[in-house]
């Protein structure tokens, strides 16, 4: 159950409202306070490392593919590198 309460919102709080989503006041400030929220700030922050790690494992890829020519590699290499790569960054999409 909610409650009624009366505040004042500056001119400059409420132009900021009108960019937060939300079919009223209420739902708006309710958004406001959501995206404000420290336990979905570390979530986010936790997604970004996940992020981070899975585009430094795809240039890993990408390094390791790019290198196919190189005589010292062999096929087998490159592929046992790829899989050490992807290991290591599995639990990304296995959670």
């Amino acid at each position: 159950m909610g409650r009624q309460h009366t505040t004042w919102i500056s001119e400059d709080n409420w132009k900021k409202l009108d960019n937060i989503g939300g079919e009223s006041v209420s739902a708006k400030i309710g958004n406001a306070i959501s995206m404000a929220d420290p336990d979905r700030e570390m979530v986010i922050n936790a997604k970004m490392r996940q992020l981070d790690r899975t585009i430094t494992a795809l240039k890993a890829i990408q390094a390791n593919v790019n290198n196919r020519n190189n005589p010292d590699w062999g096929k087998k290499a490159i592929l046992d590198n790829i899989a050490l790569v992807i290991e290591d960054v599995y639990w990304v999409v296995n959670q």
